[in-house]
């Protein structure tokens, strides 16, 4: 980023811009910060935030306040961060990063929770506008662990530049409290729609009857869809659209289109009805279309 103004002498460069942002907002207010953004999941804005978005509490008379030595601890902190820490310079004087690793057991913790981050996120279950957050979190737990070491490095003797176990545990617990903030923030501003919700009620109720389902693909719900229906239902399930009623999504009735043998679906929808009068079960073996 360069700043050139008539009243300067000499223009300003700033190699590697950044700026931390700090501040606070009501929830009723919360909305405004997707208005006219992109799309329901937005376009990537918010992702970038993490969200403290604790429990309300009742506002009562206290005398409790933060206490000197706190706040001296906190400022002697930051001038050891900045006086303590050697910057390196380019061939213009400019600082530029320098390189900090991870021990081996601080590496193998910090590959062991991005795993776990791309597994939570695999989840058939999981809700599609967490995915834009949770993606950013990845860098944040980087982010967490280097500042976390380096406050652990200047508050006592000297001691290596580098990134230990220790902080890359406290990084990970850092993460599982802005992840747990994030839900609030986001069930906030959209909700939970109805395609996640009845998409996690499938989930629940399939693995409540084939515990091997998800490993095994010749497993599944081996009932009529109409059958899966009613578990829901009886369930309690509330996701579900009203039978015959278009779900969200939907552009009309779709027509009945000839499969291989010249039926219609409707005709076999009709035919798997006669079936189970009959007595008979569907197609042995069959698997509901709503089965992964």
């Amino acid at each position: 980023m360069s700043v050139d103004r008539k009243n300067l002498e000499e223009p300003i460069f700033l190699v590697r811009p950044f700026v931390g942002v700090v501040g606070s907002i009501q929830p009723g207010v919360l909305p405004e910060l997707i208005a006219n953004r992109q799309g329901r999941e937005g376009d990537g804005f918010l992702d970038r935030f993490l969200f403290s978005y604790p429990e309300p509490m009742l506002s009562r008379w206290s005398e409790d306040e933060i206490s000197l030595e706190a706040v001296w601890d906190v400022r002697v902190l930051y001038e050891r961060l900045r006086e303590d820490l050697a910057l390196e310079h380019n061939d213009n004087g400019d600082p530029r990063p320098r390189e900090v690793r991870l021990s081996g057991e601080a590496q193998a913790r910090f590959r062991e929770e991005v795993d776990a981050l791309r597994e939570e996120m695999e989840q058939s279950d999981f809700s599609n506008v967490l995915r834009g957050p949770w993606s950013k979190l990845e860098a944040y737990l980087a982010r967490l662990s280097l500042v976390l070491a380096m406050a652990r490095v200047v508050r006592g003797p000297a001691r290596e530049e580098r990134v230990e176990l220790e902080d890359v545990e406290r990084a990970t617990s850092l993460v599982e409290y802005f992840k747990a903030h994030a839900r609030r923030a986001y069930l906030q501003l959209y909700g939970e729609s109805r395609e996640d919700k009845l998409l996690a009620d499938l989930t629940k109720i399939l693995k409540e009857n084939q515990g091997e389902w998800e490993d095994d693909p010749n497993k599944g719900w081996e009932h009529p869809a109409s059958n899966l229906y009613k578990a829901l239902k009886v369930r309690g399930f509330d996701a579900l659209p009203p039978r015959g009623r278009a779900v969200e999504g939907d552009h009309g009735p779709r027509k009945p289109r000839p499969d291989a043998e010249g039926q219609t679906r409707e005709a076999g929808k009709r035919k798997g009805a006669a079936d189970m009068a009959g007595g008979a079960s569907s197609t042995p073996g069959a698997r509901c279309a709503w089965c992964p």
